[in-house]
């Protein structure tokens, strides 16, 4: 069974000519595969521009944080400092606000601080 065919038709000069010819059922199958084609697609360029987002973000920190090391030089050793005052890692829940912030801008949100076994 084709699905794409020439008819061929007598004009009403008594000229021959060919026309081309598809099925209704095949011509909705051809849609509704084209309509399934774009919407895929949609998504690919949605999940593009989420990942795209998400990696200019990331990208972003890392010239913030490479930048702050360069200029931040007293704050970087405040926080070795604070580092050496504890005996273990530091815990989130045991820093305050601004201590959170300094490691924030020095390490960025990527910091083992922000990480513990619980998290992963």
């Amino acid at each position: 069974m084709s699905t794409y065919r020439y008819e061929y038709s007598l004009n009403p000069d008594e000229s021959q000519t060919y026309d081309s010819y598809i099925g209704v059922v095949q011509n909705r199958i051809i849609f509704g595969l084209g309509c399934v084609q774009a919407f895929s697609s949609f998504l690919l360029v949605v999940g593009f521009l989420v990942n795209n987002a998400n990696l200019i973000v990331q990208l972003g920190w890392r010239e913030r944080v490479s930048t702050n090391e360069i200029e931040m030089v007293i704050e970087k050793r405040q926080l070795q400092a604070l580092r050496e005052s504890q005996f273990s890692e530091l815990q989130v829940a045991d820093l305050d606000v601004k201590q959170l912030r300094l490691i924030l801008q020095i390490e960025g949100p990527f910091s083992p601080v922000f990480f513990n076994e619980a998290t992963g």
